[in-house]
This record gives structure tokens, sequence and C-alpha cells, in this order.
């Protein structure tokens, strides 16, 4: 954690699947609770629905609500253009691939750690990530789970 005081802000990019949905709420929910100091941390759930096309996407609409969270507490891609980079780092949950809007470099660098269930990309390097891990199973979730509480 940075010696900062200001809040470090952690980004979960969750594509348009029910397993990366909850794979980036079961991440961000275990990560907040088991956090030593939780008040520097904030977990958004970015998704690359658009806002206007979330009601399309029924499945995605249930697991949010079901769990007492607001959809007007969801970063969409067009609400990036207000994000400032500065203490803000990525995980890529349940796809190790940045999505179109990410493919520059000055995103890719701010990359800090990748869960997944899929074929790796190979599109980016280990060596600056606090965890990294790639193992074709079931599910993200299964991976989400044996590495937030074997941490």
């Amino acid at each position: 954690m940075p010696p900062s005081n200001k809040p470090t802000k952690y980004i979960i990019v969750a594509i348009r699947d029910v397993d990366s949905i909850i794979s980036s709420l079961t991440f961000s929910f275990l990560s907040h609770t088991l956090t030593p100091n939780p008040t520097l941390t904030i977990y958004l759930l970015l998704t690359n629905i658009p806002q206007a096309d979330l009601q399309l996407h029924p499945k995605v609409v249930h697991i949010l609500t079901s769990n007492s969270l607001s959809l007007n507490n969801l970063l969409f891609t067009e609400g990036l253009l207000h994000l400032t980079l500065h203490h803000t780092s990525l995980i890529l949950l349940d796809h190790n691939q940045f999505i179109t809007l990410f493919v520059e470099p000055t995103w890719s660098s701010h990359i800090m750690g990748i869960l997944d269930h899929h074929i790796d990309k190979e599109l980016y390097t280990t060596q600056n990530l606090h965890f990294w891990v790639i193992k074709p199973i079931s599910s993200a979730t299964s991976l989400i789970l044996h590495h937030v509480l074997s941490a």
C-alpha cells in the first residue's frame, strides 16, 4: 500500500458476462474486507457495457440489484474520460486483455494484477505485477477465491 494519505483506486475491469461481474464483486468485497486499512482503497467496478445498454443485460442488472448495489455506482467506459491515472491501478479479472479503450501503453503501465481462467494472450509482462494468475479452470471466481483467501 503506498504511503500516501490519498486513496488508491483499483479499477476492476469486468467484461459483459456474468462470470466477470461475479468475479469482480467477489474480488472487491473480499479484498476490501481483508485489507488491513480499507479506508485507503476504493474498488470500482468498470463495465464495457454502455450505460444506455445496461438494461439489455438483465442478468447483470439482477446480480447487482439483488446485492443492493446501485447501477449508478458502476463505472462505465464513457466515464473514463474524466478519470485521472494518478493513484490508479488496474486489475484485469476474467479476461487478460484490455477492452479496446485501454490498448494504449499509458493504461497498460498501470496494471497491478491479472486473475484469469482463459488462455494467456501474452500481452503483458509479469515483472511489474503484484500478482499474475492465469490458469485454465472452470471459472474466474474460483481463481479469485483461491488467490484472496491464500494471501
